[in-house]
């Protein structure tokens, strides 16, 4: 098998794969008791380009990237998930 198909079928399995994980760990946190979001900022590159990441702290699961870090964008993703 050449290399980029393996690679090809490797990033399809992880692609579906991470679209399960966060389903299930979504579902996880909304029947959680007293949910505890963690909201974060991080720098994509350095100085030019941010993202938030939303966590559950209680269940210590990653859900979510959001593009940017403003209160806009936050807000945007919010009432997307509705």
């Amino acid at each position: 098998v050449p290399y980029t198909t393996a690679e090809r079928y490797y990033k399809n399995g992880l692609q579906a794969d991470r679209e399960r994980t966060q389903a299930t760990c979504i579902q996880d946190a909304i029947e959680r008791d007293r949910l505890v979001l963690g909201i974060d900022d991080f720098a994509v590159r350095k100085g030019h380009t941010y993202n938030t990441g939303i966590h559950d702290l209680k269940g210590g699961s990653f859900l979510d990237i959001i593009s940017g870090r403003t209160t806009e964008d936050l807000q945007d993703y919010r009432i997307f998930m509705r």
